[in-house]
């Protein structure tokens, strides 16, 4: 036997980076959506969590997690793009590596884990 039922709850999404007025959250949602909106521009995101700093150092585990892998995602696709490039340039994995080492500030072992999960062998 069949049943219909009836979807009684609302399903509401947002668009995080255009969502307008979220300063009259008065939750860590607030200070999440503030970051999201500006975590593509590296002056504007620094100028907000400075003005904000004492919410941002007393963000709750949960936000302070979520923020904090969007951040290490982000690093390791600029990571996994500078890698490409160098390939596409004819640079040696050598090279490369110690690039991405210096500039991403990576030990060698980790430099390493990057180089061997986004090189492409032809």
């Amino acid at each position: 036997m069949l049943t219909s039922y009836k979807v009684t709850t609302a399903l509401h999404i947002l668009e995080v980076r255009k969502f307008p007025d979220y300063e009259k959250f008065r939750t860590d949602l607030q200070w999440v959506f503030g970051f999201l909106q500006r975590d593509q521009n590296d002056e504007e995101l620094e100028k907000y969590v400075t003005e904000h700093r004492d919410a941002f150092s007393d963000l709750p585990v949960d936000a302070y997690d979520m923020l904090s892998k969007r951040e290490a995602r982000g690093i390791e696709l600029g990571i996994q793009g500078m890698i490409k490039i160098y390939q596409e340039f004819g640079i040696s994995m050598e090279v490369a590596l110690q690039k991405i080492m210096k500039e991403f500030s990576l030990s060698e072992d980790k430099a390493q884990e990057y180089i061997q999960k986004y090189w492409v062998q032809n």
